[in-house]
């Protein structure tokens, strides 16, 4: 994964480069710092207890902070409040869950996915108010037809269902990511405030 991730970054400098080895925060950190990534995502489990198929999934905030210390990493490390596939012990309303990982896990950024759309937009909303400053992901759920609104909110997007026709096993659709870039191009525009001009002296 080292190996693809420095490739990766080589061949496509401008690009922002994020890695996300599952269940794997140390290794995640690893291969972003050795790739010169530009930030990593934690998906399972960063504060708190989760029951989840595999069975119950502990906090790994302390220690990849401990070992994000440990190497000198610079990296930031962006996690996920709830994952939509868990079920948290003990949950706690959206904006504090949010301060928690950010406070006491020591998140630089978060990813915010709910069970559906529409719950992701106001717990993002909620997240936003509650940490103005901190950048925000909608985890899952954007299509051509709702980027816009989550980058309204959000400061980006997860895409990977959708341009794989549905089916995560399915390899990307050049087709449905082109549709997907010029929705999200099209929501930048849209959302672009060109800067006032100074008033004249």
């Amino acid at each position: 994964m080292t190996a693809a991730a420095i490739a990766i970054r080589q061949a496509f400098p401008r690009l922002s480069l994020s890695v996300m080895v599952n269940w794997d925060a140390e290794a995640s950190i690893a291969v972003a710092d050795a790739a010169g990534a530009d930030f990593i995502r934690i998906e399972h489990t960063f504060t708190g207890v989760a029951v989840t198929a595999w069975g119950l999934s502990e906090a790994c905030c302390y220690a990849a902070t401990r070992f994000h210390r440990h190497i000198g990493a610079r990296i930031p490390i962006y996690a996920d409040v709830y994952e939509p596939h868990a079920v948290p012990l003990g949950p706690l309303p959206i904006d504090q869950a949010a301060r928690m990982a950010v406070d006491e896990g020591g998140a630089d950024g978060l990813f915010i996915t709910g069970r559906n759309f529409e719950e992701s937009m106001s717990w993002l909303q909620q997240v936003r108010q509650t940490l103005p400053t901190t950048p925000l992901f909608l985890g899952g759920g954007a299509t051509p037809e709702n980027v816009a609104q989550a980058l309204s909110v959000a400061d980006g997007v997860v895409v990977a269902t959708w341009i794989k026709g549905g089916d995560m096993r399915n390899p990307v659709e050049a087709d449905l990511a082109r549709r997907f870039m010029t929705a999200v191009s099209s929501a930048r525009e849209d959302q672009f405030v060109a800067p006032r001009k100074s008033d004249p002296c």
